[in-house]
C-alpha cells in the first residue's frame, strides 16, 4: 500500500466525522442506485485485506478454513493445490468484480486437475 493510502488517525477521524455528518443530516436522496454504488470508507480502511480480505470472509466461515478441509486428504500435493486453486475462485466469485472470470479460472483448475487424476489412472 502506497505511504498516502495508509490509514492514519487524522483521516479516520475525518472520515468519521464526515460519515456522521452525512447520516445526520440525510440532506439527499439515497435512492437504490446510490446505495448499490456507495463504498464506506471506514470499511475499507478497517479491512484487513492481508490477514482477511472481504472476497474471503463473505460468509460463515473463512475460504482458507474451507479449502485447508478439503484438500486435507489429497492424494497427491498438487492436485489439493489444483482443488483448493479452484474452490477458492468458486467461494469469492460472487464477492468480486467478475464472476465469468473466476468461474473461467476455477475451470482451468479444475481441468487441470481432471487431466492430472486421468494420468494418475492411467499409469
Amino acid at each position: 500500500m502506497h505511504k498516502y493510502n495508509q490509514p492514519n488517525k487524522k483521516r479516520i477521524r475525518k472520515i468519521l466525522e464526515l460519515r456522521d455528518k452525512i447520516q445526520g443530516e440525510n440532506t439527499f436522496d439515497r435512492d437504490e442506485e446510490w446505495q448499490k454504488s456507495y463504498r464506506d470508507p471506514w470499511s475499507e480502511l478497517t479491512s484487513d485485506e492481508v490477514n482477511h480480505p472481504a472476497h474471503y470472509t463473505g460468509g460463515k466461515t473463512e475460504a482458507i478454513d474451507v479449502i485447508e478441509d478439503a484438500i486435507k486428504n489429497a492424494d497427491d500435493p498438487v492436485e489439493g493445490m489444483l482443488q483448493g486453486q479452484a474452490l477458492k475462485y468458486l467461494l469469492r466469485m460472487w464477492l468480486k468484480g467478475s464472476c465469468i472470470q473466476d468461474a473461467k479460472k476455477a475451470q482451468w483448475y479444475i481441468n487441470r486437475l481432471v487431466d492430472k487424476l486421468t494420468a494418475s489412472e492411467e499409469q
